[in-house]
């Protein structure tokens, strides 16, 4: 056998083992990205249920503070109209929850269009989720700063 012939058979085998690596590095990264991604919804779906169990105290904590603020500063009207504002927000928290489904088994029987899909049906509800909680979050926090200025009022009028 002469060296050129030697060297095309190792340069075939060479090339087909290459191939088959290839193969086998495009399978696993495959894997590992449909692994991320199932790692990506697994954590968003614990953070939207988990905002889900906290919104219930959230609303009670924002109505009870708007409450003694607006006898605060007598401002009953206003009251009732951000009332009926947290009623239809409670009343739709239900509905919402109902969107979020059970996890199929940690998501491994989804393909990755399948869990490409689910990921963006999380964000839309995670983004619903999340606007309520900075809602109220805002509420309690303006709350807070109209005390404080009630509070100053109070002390400026004081001799």
């Amino acid at each position: 056998m002469s060296a050129p012939d030697w060297l095309s058979y190792v340069a075939a085998a060479s090339g087909i083992a290459g191939a088959v690596m290839g193969g086998i590095s495009v399978r696993r990264t495959v894997l590992f990205k449909a692994q991320d991604l199932r790692l990506v919804i697994r954590k968003t779906d614990a953070d939207i249920r988990e905002a889900f169990a906290n919104l219930p105290d959230l609303f009670e904590k924002a109505r009870r503070s708007r409450a003694a603020v607006f006898a605060m500063t007598g401002r009953s009207g206003a009251m009732q109209a951000w009332l009926r504002d947290i009623d239809a927000d409670r009343a739709a928290l239900p509905a919402l929850q109902a969107t979020l489904q059970a996890a199929p088994d940690d998501y491994r029987s989804l393909t990755a269009a399948g869990l490409e899909d689910k990921l963006v049906e999380l964000h839309r509800l995670g983004s619903k989720v999340k606007q309520l909680v900075e809602k109220y979050q805002a509420s309690l926090a303006a709350d807070d700063r109209e005390r404080e200025q009630l509070q100053a009022d109070r002390r400026a009028r004081q001799p």
